[in-house]
This record gives C-alpha cells, sequence and structure tokens, in this order.
C-alpha cells in the first residue's frame, strides 16, 4: 500500500513538471489583449490537476502511517490526520479554483459579462514572485468587485487616476470590464475619465 501511495505520489510530481511546460510556453506567446488569460486557464489545467493529486497522495500517505504506527504518542497520532485533512482541503480547493471555475466558464467563452465600475481604485503587492495587481470599483448596484489585471493596465489606470486627481474632484476613473463569471478572468477593459456628477 505505501508503496503504491509513493509510486502514485512520485509519479504525478513528474507530471506536474511536464505540464508546467504548455503554461509557460502560454505566457510566452501570449497577447496583450486580455485573451491569453483564456489560454493560460486552460493550458495550465492538467497542471493544477496533478499537483491537487499530488498533495492528496501525499495527505494519504501521512494519515495511512498514522494508522500503521501504533507505539507514537497521542500528539503524533492526531497530528498526522490533522495535517492529512488539511493538505487535502487545500488540494480541494485549489482543483475548484483552477480546474472547475474555468470549465464552468466554458459557455460564457463567447458571451462573457460586463461590468461598469465607477470609483474605481487599484492595488499592488510585490512580497511574493508572483504579485498582486488588482482594479476595485463599484457597480450599478452599489456592490464592490474587484478584478485581477495586468501590470501594464495597472500602470494605465495609474495614470488616469493621477489625470483625475488634478481636476480637484470634479473628474474620476471607471472602468468597462468583460470578464468570465466563475474564474472572473479579465478578458477586455476600457478605463476612462468621466465627470464626477456624471457618475
Amino acid at each position: 500500500m505505501i508503496y503504491r501511495l509513493q509510486k502514485l505520489t512520485m509519479t504525478t510530481g513528474v507530471l506536474a513538471l511536464v505540464f508546467i511546460l504548455p503554461m509557460t510556453f502560454s505566457a510566452v506567446i501570449g497577447s496583450s489583449d486580455g485573451r491569453n488569460g483564456i489560454v493560460e486557464n486552460y493550458c495550465s489545467i492538467p497542471f493544477w490537476i496533478c499537483i491537487s493529486v499530488f498533495v492528496i497522495c501525499t495527505a494519504v500517505t501521512l494519515l495511512y502511517l498514522s494508522l500503521r504506527e501504533k507505539h507514537s504518542g497521542w500528539q503524533q497520532k492526531l497530528a498526522f490526520p490533522v495535517i492529512a485533512a488539511v493538505l487535502a482541503g487545500i488540494a480541494v480547493f485549489v482543483l475548484y479554483v483552477q480546474v472547475v471555475n474555468p470549465l464552468r466558464d466554458i459557455p460564457y467563452l463567447n458571451s462573457p459579462h460586463t461590468v461598469s465600475l465607477a470609483d474605481v481604485s487599484f492595488y499592488y503587492s510585490n512580497i511574493s514572485d508572483s504579485p498582486t495587481i488588482e482594479i476595485s470599483g463599484t457597480d450599478a448596484d452599489g456592490r464592490e468587485e474587484t478584478f485581477s489585471i495586468s501590470r501594464k493596465e495597472f500602470k494605465e489606470g495609474e495614470t488616469l487616476l493621477h489625470q483625475a486627481a488634478k481636476s480637484g474632484g470634479a473628474q474620476a476613473v471607471t472602468a468597462d470590464i468583460t470578464y468570465l463569471p466563475y474564474s472572473e478572468t479579465v478578458l477586455d477593459m476600457d478605463m476612462k475619465i468621466t465627470d464626477a456628477a456624471k457618475r
């Protein structure tokens, strides 16, 4: 049993390394029109499936070892199942976000959603290797909406915000965003400066 789990874990780990190549390829040849997000989503599905199976196999291995170990203390017997449960939860979350949501978006590829945002603001955090870049704003119903955007779109938005700020509050930045509803992949974004009274 443990040998099979180890073999499956190793196989999924190797496959994850193999499937990282299409992700890299899609990022290298990606265009700047926003449609590259679709290619990245679907090229990355095999990678995320392998990663999730790898994590689940690791969790099952830990659980199996904890049940087989008869002479360990109660702390160790409790720790392994807790760690296994956390790992399994992470794997399920990754599968849902990175695999299920893009697949649910397939019917919307030709008819994506559109939202108009007012009171637009931008957020940039470069703490990790993959920076978090987001646009936030209020939709027509007063709900706060947030989307991940590219560094180029962030720079364009910041430039527009600085221009609007020079008007002393008479102008504001708005954004019309076309996106896929489940993965919230931004396909197109049109930002502009409008009169604050017209929002």
